[in-house]
């Protein structure tokens, strides 16, 4: 699988500018937000959250992902690359070896760190 990226450093959506299908990341659009019928993610930890609960992007995406999200032909929006966003796109462009648990438990540890 390919990711479809989309970076624009500093930029900024808002969660109704999403399209359809669509994966926000860490700052991309503020705040964590989903909306299931539309498949629309917004996976941050800087805005409009609790920092003292909510995890890192990465760890909301492979959260995300270990509970079906599937990436494939969605459009994944950057507007920063630092670790926690690689960490998120590398993860996403492998989902599918989070389904065996040897795999699942040797990057669980990556991405709590």
């Amino acid at each position: 699988m390919t990711l479809d990226i989309r970076l624009r450093l500093g930029h900024e959506w808002t969660f109704e500018d999403l399209p359809e299908r669509s994966i926000a990341l860490d700052g991309a659009v503020q705040g964590p937000r989903i909306d299931a019928e539309t498949q629309r993610f917004s996976f941050d930890h800087h805005a409009g959250c609790l920092r003292l609960v909510t995890t890192a992007t990465c760890q909301q995406v492979f959260d995300a992902l270990l509970l079906g999200l599937d990436p494939t032909g969605m459009q994944i929006l950057v507007n920063d690359l630092d670790g926690d966003t690689v960490l998120s796109m590398w993860l996403m462009e492998h989902h599918r070896r989070w389904r065996d648990p040897v795999q699942r438990e040797k990057v669980s540890a990556l991405v709590r760190l």
